[in-house]
């Protein structure tokens, strides 16, 4: 059976979600048949034990899918749900309801203006960062200085480096070779983009706060630690 070829598939990686996960799915479906885009949407679970994957399957449409992807890591959930896509276009967004999926739109119209952007990716430091979304050491330390050595290391020029929400065309994609497994991924997509020379563009995005009781999945120190280090091997010993 030959797949569907979409415009556009979103992807959204997913651990343990039940709160969020369907308010996501059907944002993203409002948002593509609001604004006439062929869209299929990818809930790539990592090994979820909640109700997470019977929400998206009581969905119950042809273009809303699980993937499951047995190998622990962020990085790794997404390469699975890439993978799998049939879309042109690929956009990640969490499953946390921390991004906006009414917006999807945005990105997708920018890609489609410039034949020649690659990634467009979200900013919440051009856009807006509702209050007690994102902690103090990440909001001043950690985004900051893992942005800085991106754009000094590989002259990206970009403000918001680990912002999780993002566009970009799956050929490109298919042309690399990624091999980072968790949270790094973030850094080594825009890193790999950067080395081979696509265009990475900006917009403007918000990030709201998560739900009562949700524990984050990021870890500050050791994450940030894990990303820094990845960065600096990236530039000096590849």
């Amino acid at each position: 059976m030959l797949a569907i070829e979409y415009d556009l598939t979103v992807v959204i990686p997913c651990l343990n979600e039940e709160t969020t996960i369907g308010l996501c799915v059907q944002k993203a479906l409002d948002c593509v048949r609001n604004h006439n885009i062929n869209a299929e949407i990818v809930v790539s679970d990592n090994g979820s034990s909640d109700k997470s994957v019977q929400i998206v399957e009581d969905f119950n449409l042809p273009n809303v899918r699980v993937v499951h992807c047995c190998e622990k890591g962020y990085g790794n959930a997404l390469k699975a749900g890439f993978s799998s896509a049939n879309g042109k276009y690929i956009l990640m967004g969490d499953a946390d309801d921390t991004y906006d999926m009414s917006k999807i739109h945005e990105f997708y119209e920018k890609v489609v203006s410039d034949e020649n952007i690659s990634m467009v990716i979200g900013s919440r430091f051009r856009g807006k960062i509702e209050k007690g979304a994102m902690p103090f050491l990440h909001k001043y330390l950690g985004n900051p200085v893992i942005t800085m050595l991106i754009n000094v290391l590989f002259g990206v020029g970009i403000t918001d480096s680990q912002c999780g929400m993002r566009l970009f065309k799956k050929s490109d994609f298919e042309k690399i070779n990624f091999t980072s497994e968790g949270m790094e991924f973030a850094s080594d997509i825009i890193i790999e983009f950067a080395k081979n020379n696509m265009k990475i563009v900006e917009i403007p995005t918000t990030l709201s706060k998560d739900k009562a009781g949700r524990k984050p999945h990021l870890r500050t120190f050791p994450d940030g630690y894990r990303v820094i280090r990845f960065i600096l091997k990236k530039r000096f010993f590849e």
